[in-house]
């Protein structure tokens, strides 16, 4: 009775994730008129995910049948997911690949398939081939890691057009891959115990790990409503601007580069700093820095300078990004408020979301960065100050 539950969850539960997964990707393919990469990209990670579910589950159900290829989790769908998200970064981080590069990052899934198609007509008998299982494992940390390198450059991208990042800092891509990771991990367990008293299907429990990770995916998409700016009749909003942050800002490293990049600027040194003056003066008076979206380009033009301009004088004067800028004005708005007797009554986390911020974690990590200890710590130092 209990095994028939769980069989009948188990089919729900993954042929759920397989239509869901398809019908997202019909309604971006749907959307994107512009032929955004980005989008189209992320309809591959969602079908990639799809076949290997797929491919999975049905070798779980076939056992018999497919007995010589379950020993090794030899479908090969799985050595496309890295590449995918890798693909996808270097898209956002406006890199581009040669086209040899994208044949290099896709030729172990071509191979494999190449290799399986020949055994499989040949009736190879396959049961000992547990290497593509490694390789497949080995190629999953290897694109975790430089998965890793590049968001951390695009989250530096992002730093110096917005002033909050945390809704799309692609934070997905490095969840996702580190839960294929305990996966694999996980299946090295079952693996093991198939080869003693016990016995797990290790294509069925692939299939549950790539179910959750595709329901994560698609639950993280969903949340950005920017995605689907097509169906919505304000003009305003662009998904394909959201998406790859466009910028007139380039990744600078230092104070010489900063000089190299703006060296063609129509600004000199009195203009800079006559603007940086016109921008203090606008931040303490019309504290824009409490709405949590705002970016770069809006701030700009309350001040009716170009972007360009305005990047340019933040790091000729403060020599950090528009992300750290915006955030020490919210900051200080959150001492300045702690410190005042009528906000007694209020939570901390109440005063930082009217500053601006939209994230209590990233609040409390700045904060602390700033002041040197917690919110609480100093709004208990500023009620007694003799005691701190």
């Amino acid at each position: 009775m209990l095994n028939s539950i769980l069989q009948h969850f188990y089919i729900v539960g993954i042929s759920s994730s397989i239509i869901i997964a398809l019908l997202l990707s019909l309604v971006i393919f749907n959307i994107n008129h512009n032929k955004n990469h980005l989008l189209n990209l992320l309809c591959f990670i969602l079908l990639t995910f799809s076949l290997s579910t797929t491919a999975n589950s049905l070798i779980a159900m076939y056992f018999v049948k497919l007995q010589p290829l379950t020993h090794s989790l030899s479908e090969p769908f799985q050595l496309l997911i890295g590449p995918l998200y890798y693909f996808y970064l270097c898209r956002l981080c406006k890199i581009k690949l040669a086209a040899f590069k994208h044949v290099l990052h896709l030729a172990p899934f071509v191979i494999i398939v190449i290799f399986l198609s020949l055994a499989i007509n040949q009736r190879f008998y396959l049961g000992q081939i547990n290497w593509l299982a490694l390789a497949v494992y080995v190629q999953i940390w290897f694109y975790y890691f430089i998965c890793r390198l590049l968001l951390k450059k695009y989250r530096e991208q992002l730093k110096k057009s917005c002033s909050s990042i945390d809704r799309i800092n692609e934070a997905w891509i490095e969840q996702s891959l580190f839960a294929l990771l305990l996966g694999y991990s996980a299946l090295s367990i079952v693996y093991a115990l198939n080869h003693g008293i016990y016995y797990l299907p290790i294509n069925k429990s692939l299939a549950v790990i790539l179910a959750l990770i595709t329901y994560f995916i698609v639950f993280k998409i969903l949340s950005r409503p920017e995605i689907f700016a097509k169906f919505s009749s304000s003009p305003s909003v662009n998904s394909d601007e959201f998406l790859t942050v466009q910028s007139n800002n380039k990744n600078n490293e230092g104070r010489d580069k900063t000089n190299n990049k703006y060296q063609k600027s129509s600004l000199n040194d009195e203009q800079i700093i006559n603007t940086y003056a016109l921008l203090q003066k606008h931040m303490d008076k019309e504290k824009p820095y409490i709405d949590p979206e705002l970016n770069l380009q809006s701030l700009a033009e309350q001040l009716q300078i170009s972007s360009h301009h305005l990047s340019q004088v933040i790091n000729h004067e403060q020599s950090n990004n528009f992300y750290d800028l915006i955030n020490s004005y919210r900051i200080n708005e959150v001492k300045k408020q702690l410190t005042d007797p009528n906000n007694n009554d209020s939570s901390i986390l109440s005063i930082a979301f009217s500053a601006g911020f939209n994230s209590k974690a990233t609040f409390n990590r700045i904060f602390k960065n700033n002041a040197g200890q917690t919110p609480s710590e100093y709004r208990k130092s500023s009620a007694n100050p003799d005691k701190s």
